[in-house]
């Protein structure tokens, strides 16, 4: 073998070393991260419980939990599968390794979430749902809008469309009561709103505009 192949063997060798010494690096590293993440998940309070049933609501609160936890975003998907049973918590961990929501963050996850968990089920389906919901007897509309916004949230519905259903499938007397607050005051020229306007009616009063 000539000098010149020498040197050629010699660098590839090399780099061949440096690349497997990065890839252990990085395995120590991913271990260290995930001993730090497993430390972080299991200090958290109260965590929820995730089941099929009220998979909707289930997958709002968990988000509303980890807004109000502080969960780290790089957190969020090994969490659920934390609060899940062991079966859907596979499916999760199956989809963090073949990097199905890699580079997601959870806004963009969440419909690929749901349909992951319940297979059963389509976007068709959860779109019909939306359009049967209804008010139950003695719920406010605050209230019953809460229970309804747990689907726009997690579908990921389009604001101004989402009121519009709110509406239709509200009960004549509730709709004319929601109307009526919504409707231009003395003071205001008028008054454009979406599903996020809806959100803060409460006991009557809407913020900002004059009762």
């Amino acid at each position: 073998m000539n000098k010149a192949s020498q040197f050629i063997v010699r660098n590839l060798q090399i780099r061949k070393n440096e690349n497997l010494k990065k890839i252990e690096d990085d395995k120590q590293l991913n271990k260290k991260q995930l001993k730090h993440m497993n430390k972080r998940i299991q200090s958290l309070p109260n965590k929820p419980t995730l089941c099929l049933g009220h998979l909707i609501n289930n997958l709002y609160y968990f988000k509303l939990y980890c807004e109000n936890k502080n969960v780290k975003h790089t957190d969020i998907l090994t969490l659920l599968a934390y609060c899940l049973d062991p079966e859907k918590s596979v499916i999760i961990h199956n989809r963090i390794a073949d990097a199905r929501f890699k580079g997601k963050t959870w806004n963009k996850s969440k419909q690929a979430i749901l349909l992951s968990l319940d297979t059963l089920k389509n976007l068709k389906h959860y779109c019909q749902e939306v359009r049967n919901l209804t008010l139950k007897h003695g719920e406010t509309v605050y209230k019953y809008h809460n229970r309804f916004y747990a689907y726009v949230s997690i579908l990921q519905m389009e604001p101004t469309e989402a009121a519009i259903i709110f509406l239709l499938t509200l009960p004549e007397f509730a709709r004319r009561e929601l109307h009526k607050q919504l409707a231009p005051k003395p003071n205001c020229t008028s008054v454009t709103w979406t599903i996020k306007d809806i959100d803060k009616v409460e006991n009557g009063r809407i913020p900002g505009i004059a009762n």
